[in-house]
């Protein structure tokens, strides 16, 4: 797909907008699930539209195999003189809901707040978005004067860490769902289309037993007894750290037996090393030897797909975490599986 450019105020795309940049060298979109969502452009300084790649200008680009021609805001550019090129990074319209800020909200389904997301009296100022959501679980949540992004998945105590569920960002809608993917029987051995796979276990940050506080104005008040993990018996010592509640239970004081109580549901099924498995991989879809086969090899965001490497002993089911989608070339350059806080990327990056 050639990028197409549309003005900032822009809300439909099914036109050519004021250009196109068919000079692009390249033009790619990395999704992390419920993180990030960022196309990065590069082109010529002589593009033919290179002076409407602007700050707050829109560009149209495909998300990946699924979500087509969807709007991303241009928020940085680079020239360089030497390169002779323009780096443009754009993130999806979506996160101007950072901007969007609400009153004081509160609801017991996530139907009741994307509903207050849209009501006048709810919000500082209105937003052109629509919320959809297929999770009906009913739980408290409660957000004063933050944006809706933040209480979208911004926070804790977020819609997302308090109903779980995954975001999907679909032009000027935005999904919370209970899953994203599917299942399309996708295999992955090693020796075919993987391209790195890693396991690593954790146990630096474990801890096995809450010792409970509630603060007020900066001094604690109220402290409860330590509470233990079931799994506290795996390590020669008790690993206790201290928990303060105090956003949990705002102004209202708690006893001692709620902040124990708070305790011995967060410290629940913990002390248990963390194992982390990631893995990169290339479509079959996106080689040639495979195009004519792409319903069977079809892949997007959080879709099942088995991963299989005899030599680490590894025959697993996991999810796509993190796709990087060519828009020039219409396919994948890698999709990551595994644990979203740990994708290859972001292991390479941090080095």
């Amino acid at each position: 797909m050639i990028p197409i450019i549309f003005p900032a105020t822009a809300k439909a795309f099914g036109t050519l907008g004021i250009g196109a940049v068919p000079e692009a060298f390249s033009c790619v979109v990395d999704e992390v699930r419920n993180q990030s969502n960022i196309l990065t452009l590069e082109a010529p300084l002589d593009a033919m539209c290179k002076d409407q790649l602007t700050e707050g200008n829109i560009i149209v680009a495909d998300t990946n195999e699924r979500l087509k021609k969807q709007p991303y805001e241009i928020v940085h550019t680079e020239e360089s003189l030497a390169d002779g090129r323009i780096i443009v990074e754009a993130q999806h319209v979506a996160y101007r809901l950072r901007y969007s800020v609400t009153k004081q909200i509160s609801g017991t389904t996530v139907s009741q707040i994307f509903t207050a997301f849209k009501t006048a009296a709810s919000m500082i100022e209105e937003n052109d978005f629509t919320f959809y959501t297929d999770i009906t679980t009913s739980k408290t949540a409660t957000y004063n004067y933050m944006s809706v992004w933040d209480a979208l998945h911004g926070t804790e105590g977020s819609l997302i860490d308090t109903f779980g569920g995954f975001i999907e960002m679909d032009g000027f809608t935005v999904k919370l769902l209970q899953r994203r993917g599917q299942d399309n029987g996708v295999v992955v051995p090693y020796g075919k289309n993987l391209v790195d796979l890693q396991r690593v276990v954790d146990s630096g940050d474990i801890f096995n037993g809450i010792l409970p506080v509630y603060s007020s104005g900066g001094e604690i008040t109220v402290v409860g007894s330590v509470q233990y993990s079931a799994n506290t018996g795996r390590y020669p010592y008790k690993r206790t750290e201290v928990v303060d509640f105090s956003e949990k239970f705002g102004d209202t004081v708690p006893t001692v037996a709620q902040l124990n109580s708070a305790a011995a549901s967060k410290v629940n099924n913990q002390g248990i090393p963390v194992a982390t498995i990631a893995g990169e991989f290339i479509p079959l879809k996106s080689t040639l030897d495979y195009k004519d086969f792409g319903a069977l090899e079809s892949v997007a965001m959080d879709d099942t797909v088995r991963f299989y490497a005899p030599r680490m002993g590894i025959d697993i089911t996991t999810k796509v975490v993190a796709t990087h989608w060519n828009v020039l070339k219409d396919r994948y350059d890698s999709v990551e599986v595994g644990d979203v806080r740990q994708t290859i990327r972001q292991a390479i990056a941090a080095i």
